[in-house]
Order: C-alpha cells, then structure tokens, then sequence
C-alpha cells in the first residue's frame, strides 16, 4: 500500500509538472534500461556482519540488479532543470543453501528526484535524493514454500553525470552513471513458526550504496 500511494504522488506531482511546463518551459520524458552494482553490506544493531563463505555466493548475484527506469525532466532554463521518476531493478539467486535447492528474488522500487545541470549540448551532472522499497521473496520446491521473507525501505542521496546523443531536436539517446548513498532498514521479517512476516525487535540494514548505469531516450516537447 505505501508503494502504491508513493506512486500516485509521483504521477501526480509529474502531471503537475506538465501542465506549468507548458507555459514555463519545456518538459522531456526520460526512460530505459537500468542496471547496478551493490555494495550489500549487512549490518545488525550497528554492527557489520561479514557474510559466510556460502552467504556470499548468493549476495554475489542478488548484487547485481536490473531493471528499467521511466521519469519527466522539468527544464526551468536551457541548463537547468528538475527530474523526478522512478526504477524498477530485480536480482535473483538459484542454488543450493544449507543442502536445499533455493530461489531469491530480490525487488527493489525506486523513487527519485534529482537537479540536473546540463553543461553543454552532450554533457550534464545531476544531485538529488531516492527512496527505495526492498523486499526478498523466497521459493523452496520441497518445502512448498514461497513467500517474501524481507521487506524493508530507505531514503538517500545521489549524485552523478551523463551524456547526451541528439537524434533530432527533440529525441535524443541518453546514458548516465549514478552513485547514490543507500541505506535499507528492514522491518519486517518472515517468522517459521507465525509463518508470516512480522515485526523487528531488532535493528536489521543493508548499506547498498547502488552505483548505477542508465542508457535510454528522451523526448522534448
């Protein structure tokens, strides 16, 4: 439900900024491809805790998340301007844990806003913050399990830079690096004997600090 409702505001606020870009300025929707590299660090009460040797095999691949993008840029002059979007990035696991044959499937839904400064015809930098939505759903064959096990959230900041490949004047082809810092609290977590999710009585978080590529199109009106 929080998803939903953070999506509803987005579209809402990106709406808002069609109708002013109309009269203000120009608006440029952006989307693509998008892939990361994660740093997946595991912290508990404060404390980090280094992964197994088999933990790390599976954090290996659940690292390396992709997805696709979709945002509205709002320019306010020919250099400046305000983005807001989001991403949807996957990354799943299979193999054997603790001798069972397993599939994770990590998801991750992103929320961003960000200032982009374009500094000439091909090149821009951009600053801003993200919040992302996390959760790990896993599928056991020969238990008949699957059911998400994590669910967690986190605000951030970001920052990074791209280029710009004009096809006409108003489409162009767009690539960007991103690194943001990113920090997923988890809050709940899948209980074997309530066989739900529930609570944490503890404080359980992953630093993901995400450095991301993009490579989509943009179109101006």
């Amino acid at each position: 439900m929080k998803r939903i409702t953070l999506l509803v505001l987005m579209l809402v606020l990106l709406g808002s900024v069609v109708v002013e870009g109309k009269e203000a300025g120009t608006f440029e929707i952006v989307g693509g491809a998008k892939v990361a590299k994660l740093d997946y660090t595991l912290k508990i009460n404060g404390s980090q805790i280094d992964w197994t040797e088999e933990s790390q095999l599976v954090i290996d691949d659940l690292s390396k998340p992709a997805g696709f993008y979709l945002g509205g840029i709002y320019w306010l002059d020919d250099n400046k301007g305000i983005e807001l979007g989001a991403s949807l990035l996957e990354s799943s696991f299979s193999g054997k844990i603790d001798g069972e044959e397993v599939e994770k499937r990590d998801q991750f839904l992103e929320f961003y806003g960000k200032y982009n400064y374009r500094i000439n015809q091909y090149f821009k930098l951009n600053g801003g913050f993200t919040y992302s939505s996390f959760k790990e759903e896993d599928k056991i064959v020969a238990k008949n399990f699957d059911q998400v096990v994590e669910e967690g959230s986190g605000f951030g900041l970001n920052a990074g830079g791209g280029m710009t490949l004009p096809i006409t004047d108003s489409l162009v082809i767009t690539g960007e690096f991103t690194y943001s810092l990113l920090n997923i609290l988890i809050d709940k977590s899948y209980d074997q004997d309530k066989e739900k999710l529930v609570d944490l009585d503890y404080d359980r978080e992953y630093i993901m600090n995400p450095l991301s590529a993009k490579l989509g199109i943009s179109y101006r009106f």
